[in-house]
């Protein structure tokens, strides 16, 4: 399948999905029913939903509480929309990546889910997306101390890309994740920026986009001192995006993630049995 129409499959079946829950949710604001009336593409669409809440471990419970709106949480500002949740840049991101790494246009299956569900639990990978990074790894990241993460954009296919601030630490030596997406080179010289957002309660979600970007120009688009400039966050990740504090930016490639996992397995060739000859009489 050629490259530009895989990838704006794949983004609009995650988007179609998207659309699909908000339906369903304002049919259940008008009518307290969810058995909204559907199509062969909201049969796709119900199918990467399900799975997007067993992804997100959404209890039955909360599922409800989501649909009728409401708190999930009694310190809540305001409830929590599935439709909302799955805007969330680190959950799309790792969605993306994981797509991508295996060809696939939608994020449902039992190979996809496996993928899923292993390669981002490594130890540096899970301090870099969710937890918190000291400027120091950052450095040694920079002096090459770890293998296939990188502070400037590789000239690699796939990578994962976390923009960090140190707005969450008082002293500024600790870096959280600020935003996450995926960029992917299509080795003509040209790269595809794949990004969505949502903040957290109370803010705007945005679908996923896909933007063309030439690789020499995003190198530079995405040094910390030019993502601090509002217009080139905006144009590369949308008007929702605000990133402020000091700032990081770490690429984590797809040969990180082979590596970190013990690299690919060979299968072993199942010798044939030969058959026994038998002795006529």
């Amino acid at each position: 399948m050629e490259v530009d129409i895989y990838l704006d499959t794949m983004v609009s079946n995650y988007n179609n999905a998207i659309q699909r829950q908000s339906q369903i949710e304002e049919y259940y604001k008008q009518h307290k029913s969810e058995l909204v009336p559907e199509n062969e593409t909201d049969k796709a669409s119900d199918q990467i939903i399900t799975m997007l809440e067993k992804y997100q471990r959404v209890s039955i419970a909360q599922r409800n509480k989501m649909l009728k709106g409401i708190k999930l949480d009694e310190d809540d500002v305001v409830a929590t929309h599935m439709s909302e949740r799955m805007c969330g840049c680190r959950f799309t991101a790792k969605l993306i990546f994981t797509m991508i790494l295996l060809r696939f246009t939608k994020p449902i299956g039992k190979r996809f889910e496996t993928t899923y569900n292993t390669i981002f639990k490594q130890p540096l990978v899970e301090k870099i997306m969710f937890e918190y990074i000291s400027q120091s790894k950052i450095d040694d990241i920079r002096n090459e101390r770890h293998p296939h993460f990188y502070t400037l954009l590789p000239d690699t296919e796939l990578c994962i890309c976390v923009i960090l601030s140190d707005n969450i630490s008082e002293h500024g030596n600790l870096f959280s994740s600020e935003h996450n997406f995926v960029v992917f080179n299509r080795g003509d010289g040209n790269c595809n920026v794949l990004s969505s957002s949502w903040r957290g309660l109370g803010d705007v979600s945005t679908p996923i986009s896909n933007k063309l970007v030439k690789y020499e120009d995003l190198k530079l688009r995405l040094m910390p001192e030019n993502l601090r400039n509002k217009e080139n966050a905006e144009d590369l990740f949308g008007s929702n995006i605000n990133l402020t504090g000091n700032l990081e930016i770490i690429f984590i490639s797809k040969e990180a993630f082979i590596a970190l996992s013990g690299g690919k397995k060979k299968t072993k060739k199942r010798k044939k049995r030969k058959k026994r000859k038998t002795l006529k009489l």
